[in-house]
């Protein structure tokens, strides 16, 4: 009989967690505004002759289920300091923002946003509403 029990009671703790695991992080729309400084942290300019950044940003959940690029930024940020994205992203993230090359991309900054605010990352700094 308690054998019995300590079977079930391990199966609905599993299914509980299963459920639990698979259901899905709410979401919001974020809006980023993102200011990237004039220069990387060397004073060495972001291009090869001597241009604006390719601004893309990559996010991952802070949960840490992996980073992926989000699609259409380098066609809208090409060749700029600044930058603007709409997301719809957990309510904490983190997110990265990269100069993106032919040769190699360059990490400007990561920030971890967990509210409305103004951040430093790296070698941008990003508003978040």
């Amino acid at each position: 009989m308690k054998r019995h029990r300590l079977i079930v009671g391990t199966l609905l703790i599993a299914g509980a967690y299963a459920a639990v695991a698979s259901a899905q992080v709410p979401t919001r729309s974020w809006s980023l505004s993102v200011r990237v400084n004039s220069t990387k942290p060397d004073g060495a300019a972001w291009d090869a002759l001597g241009g604006a950044p390719d601004i893309g940003a990559c996010t991952a959940s802070a949960r840490g289920t992996g980073c992926a690029m989000v699609e259409g930024t380098t066609a809208r940020c090409q060749d700029q300091f600044s930058c603007d994205f709409t997301l719809a992203l957990p309510e904490t993230f983190t997110v990265s923002f990269w100069d993106l090359d032919l040769a190699a991309d360059d990490l400007i900054g990561t920030c971890y946003i967990d509210h409305p605010g103004t951040y430093t990352c790296g070698s941008a700094t990003v508003t978040a509403r």
